[in-house]
């Protein structure tokens, strides 16, 4: 087994700190498990975990980059930046219109749906062309989770019917971005968990 942690985001009691995992398994071979872990504490102990995770049979090392999170830039101006990002997030997915999100972002900005994935070819607006087609029916929760220097932490819970996944499913999970200084997101790599059905008050909600 090979474990790799990432660098945490530290936000008072809250933080966020994704991990990498590569292991062999007797009746399953060599499976890759990368996620990201919501903490919260309270008195020096850990008060609270929300975990999001993907899963790939098979043994893959993380990528360059993956888990790095420079302590640079202003964490007032990214915290501003990511309540921007989330509002433009839920009313663009809601209406399905990709232009309030596209406009949260750097025209050169990197995105990987997924750790497992390569990062989506024409970013994030080719990542909404290929899947906002298939959805409709969204209702979705946004929220940050922390923020420090460039780098944000959002949390997300959203119920929609999506034709690719078969109908309607609720979808929990968290991005990890990272802002310019002008307040745009230039990075982008997010870990979410599907379950079919719409579930009922968001249950699945971290914050």
């Amino acid at each position: 087994m090979r474990v790799f942690m990432g660098d945490p985001v530290v936000d008072e009691e809250r933080a966020a700190v994704e991990w990498w995992t590569v292991m062999r398994e007797e009746d399953e071979g060599w499976i890759t498990l990368p996620g990201c872990l919501l903490l919260e504490f309270e008195g020096g102990r850990c008060d609270r975990l929300n975990e999001y995770w993907h899963l790939e049979h098979a043994a893959i090392e993380p990528y360059e980059g993956w888990g790095h999170i420079d302590g640079g830039g202003d964490t007032a101006t990214t915290r501003a930046a990511a309540e921007r990002w989330i509002r433009a997030w839920q009313d663009g997915w809601e209406a399905l219109d990709a232009t309030p999100i596209l406009a949260a972002y750097d025209a050169g900005a990197v995105h990987r749906s997924s750790p497992l994935r390569a990062p989506e070819s024409g970013g994030v607006a080719g990542y909404l062309s290929r899947c906002l087609p298939d959805e409709s029916d969204v209702t979705s929760r946004f929220g940050v989770w922390a923020a420090s220097g460039s780098y944000a932490l959002t949390v997300c819970n959203a119920a929609l019917n999506d034709r690719a996944e078969g109908g309607e499913v609720t979808i929990a999970g968290c991005d990890v971005l990272r802002f310019s200084d002008k307040g745009l997101c230039v990075e982008q790599r997010d870990y979410w968990n599907i379950s079919p059905g719409r579930l009922p008050n968001h249950l699945a909600w971290p914050a």
